[in-house]
């Protein structure tokens, strides 16, 4: 199976080009019942403490901004001798850097593990308003470490803190997080103005993208087909996968733009490819539901889809009265052993 360039997605987005800015609803036909379900593969989710939380800060001087360049560079022996002394005087950057050190189970950072260590050296960085470590506590809460548990209260609150405190990365995670009800009660106005804010100052893939999911859903402002096709666009063209899906899915349900089935999957194969498996579920009824008449039309091709699904844990997923599921239900023991090895391979195909 062939992913499409840039270059040809373009010119399929500017056939199938929104007729109007149309309301809608959630999304229809039984594919997806709620929201919840929806978002589980649509919201990113910020895992493990990583560079991003060591770039530069204007707080950093002298020997901090010197171990931190060094500790980006990778060498983290060098970088630890700077900053241990510093992040004991007291200094937020160091602290924060040591933190990140302590925290990482495999200890390649420079550091054996100590998640108790790591987490009071983010949080004395963090009270001091640092909040790149505001952000690396909610991680820690996210994650779970020993003798710190998972806490989506606790990770929603420094996640929170830091993005008042201006740490953009921070905006969209908070903005999905009032969407969802993730860790705090939902609150559509407040997951808007935090999607926009990371739209207006962070502008990127993932920002445009959650726009999109915005505008499809009615949250924070009303649903509008035609403005969420437009962000779609926008991150897809950024290589956002989940936004391809999401065009995909709008061109073939007819969603504020005419029904393309042969577009709709190409996007939506595109998509599945490259991990999403809402686009590969919806892969799986065109192959094998006969809702549309074409050249994707193929049992052993659904047959592999839904061994890849099922694989993923996805059907469990979806439950047993999706259509999906009871889709690839009726194919299991149905196809003969050579085509039953043939959907294997397909299903292999995605899993790698």
């Amino acid at each position: 199976m062939t992913r499409f360039s840039a270059s040809v997605f373009l010119v399929l987005l500017s056939s199938a080009a929104p007729a109007q800015d149309a309301p809608g609803t959630l999304l229809s036909d039984g594919q997806v019942e709620d929201r919840a379900v929806a978002e589980t593969h649509d919201a990113p989710t910020t895992v493990g403490i990583d560079s991003d939380s060591l770039l530069p800060f204007a707080d950093a001087e002298g020997e901090a901004a010197e171990g931190r360049a060094l500790f980006i560079a990778g060498d983290h022996a060098a970088a630890l001798t700077l900053l241990m002394p510093l992040a004991e005087a007291g200094n937020p950057v160091a602290q924060n850097i040591v933190g990140v050190a302590y925290t990482e189970p495999s200890g390649d950072l420079g550091l054996d593990y100590d998640a108790q260590a790591g987490f009071d050296l983010l949080l004395a960085s963090a009270e001091q308003g640092y909040p790149r470590a505001m952000n690396n506590l909610a991680v820690m809460y996210e994650e779970a470490h020993d003798g710190i548990g998972a806490d989506r209260t606790e990770r929603f609150g420094w996640f929170l803190k830091a993005a008042e405190a201006g740490y953009e990365d921070s905006f969209r995670t908070v903005a999905e997080a009032y969407a969802n009800g993730d860790g705090v009660a939902t609150d559509d106005d407040a997951a808007f103005a935090w999607a926009s804010r990371a739209f207006a100052e962070v502008g990127d893939a993932d920002a445009t993208y959650l726009m999109g999911d915005m505008h499809y859903f009615g949250i924070g402002t009303p649903p509008n087909y035609g403005k969420a096709y437009g962000y779609f666009v926008d991150a897809a063209a950024g290589g956002h996968v989940e936004a391809i899906y999401s065009l995909g899915y709008m061109t073939l349900y007819e969603e504020g733009v005419p029904s393309n089935p042969p577009a709709a999957w190409m996007m939506l194969e595109s998509a599945a490819q490259d991990g999403s498996l809402d686009a590969l579920s919806e892969l799986t009824l065109m192959a094998g539901s006969g809702r549309w008449a074409g050249y994707w039309e193929s049992d052993v091709a659904a047959r592999g889809y839904c061994l890849a699904l099922d694989s993923a844990d996805y059907l469990a997923e979806l439950g047993a009265d999706s259509e999906v599921t009871q889709l690839c239900g009726g194919l299991a023991g149905t196809l003969s052993s050579a085509d039953e090895s043939a959907a294997k391979a397909i299903a292999q195909d995605f899993a790698d």
